[in-house]
């Protein structure tokens, strides 16, 4: 808390006015941050988990993506729950793709909503992973890979979910 007042240049006691806690004020961060990650409508199941892979690896290239990923590494190896910042993290992302794959549903593009979980699991995980793997080899993707690698996944996604 003293950090993020000696940036936003206020008192300590300025930013608890707003945040209560440590928690709270990560998990409005994480929120703020994170919310237009999944807030994609293309009109198709493949556009729009394309969207979302694009966003996720944009996240990612940026240093408040790699935070985000540290807190949440730092809160699932914690012995004890850190108050509500996991939830509302999973929250969020779970949210999006529910809205993703209903809309899919709705459309007849997709006839299994159940699927959602292992959809969100390949998009997310997938792009974590390779995230990791290009930050080792000290390499950033310019936008036409991001593109590529999106595209190659989302494919990958499709077939295995019959879609």
């Amino acid at each position: 808390m003293d950090g993020v007042a000696r940036r936003a240049g206020v008192g300590k006691s300025t930013v608890y006015l707003r945040w209560q806690d440590k928690d709270s004020l990560l998990t409005d961060a994480v929120s703020t941050h994170s919310g237009d990650l999944g807030d994609v409508d293309t009109g198709s199941l493949r556009g729009d988990l394309h969207a979302l892979a694009v966003n996720l690896f944009r996240h990612y290239r940026d240093p408040a993506g790699w935070a985000v990923l540290r807190v949440i590494v730092d809160t699932a190896g914690a012995p004890q729950r850190l108050g509500g910042f996991a939830e509302a993290v999973t929250d969020v992302q779970a949210g999006f793709l529910e809205q993703i794959v209903a809309r899919a549903v709705q459309r007849g593009e997709l006839s299994a909503p159940d699927r959602a979980p292992v959809i969100g699991q390949c998009v997310y995980g997938s792009v974590l992973a390779q995230n990791l793997t290009l930050r080792l080899d000290g390499r950033s993707l310019d936008d036409a890979e991001i593109d590529e690698r999106a595209s190659a996944l989302v494919t990958l996604v499709l077939e295995g979910a019959g879609a």
